[in-house]
């Protein structure tokens, strides 16, 4: 468990893991960087991965788009919420907790890992052995989570200002990955970063 731990540490270099990594810091700074989101997202991160080992649910073609367009609409509800008084029932605890959520399994869902040693070794396994191969899957996508774990860490600790910048900027990058995956460039996307993890 501790050598998937690592590999998937050192896999968050790697541009392969931007579209498990970014969006989960999107569905997390969006809602505040809040550790209520911050554990939704290790959660759903855990589940991603065990739904990605045992080959159970792996978005593609229509499903992919049709995610990125409820991702893309969720983005921008939550973000106009912190400029519109209606909306304010958008940034309660559960809710934000369930984008936070959210989020990470559907990016968890879009990722198409580099397949290190470690994390060969667990979907090797999994395709007879699925459960045993559980707490490995589990550590190494907890290491792919440790930028966002930094990242959360850091913003408690200067609590900005403004925190509502936070979240635009947040949004921004969320719109511009969910964007691209409604227009079809999934693979595109897929195949630039695997080329430039190479």
């Amino acid at each position: 468990m501790f050598d998937a731990f690592g590999e998937a540490v050192r896999a968050t270099t790697q541009p392969c893991t931007f579209l498990l990594v970014a969006p989960t810091l999107v569905g997390v700074m969006l809602v505040g960087a809040t550790g209520a989101a911050l554990g939704a997202a290790l959660v759903a991160a855990i589940l991603g991965g065990w739904l990605l080992a045992g080959n159970w649910w792996v978005l593609d073609g229509g499903w992919l788009q049709v995610s990125a367009a409820v991702l893309l609409v969720g983005i921008v509800v939550v973000a106009a919420s912190h400029r519109v008084d209606r909306l304010d029932a958008v940034r309660r605890p559960a809710t934000t907790v369930g984008a936070s959520f959210a989020t990470t399994l559907l990016a968890s869902l879009w990722w198409r890992p580099c397949v290190g040693e470690e994390l060969g070794s667990i979907l090797t396994s999994s395709q007879s052995d699925v459960i045993g191969q559980l707490p490995g899957m589990a550590a190494y996508m907890l290491g792919t989570m440790v930028p966002v774990v930094a990242l959360v860490l850091v913003v408690r600790a200067i609590e900005p200002r403004r925190p509502e910048r936070l979240a635009f900027a947040a949004a921004t990058l969320g719109i511009v990955i969910a964007g691209s995956l409604l227009l079809g460039r999934h693979d595109t996307v897929i195949v630039t970063l695997t080329r430039w993890s190479s």
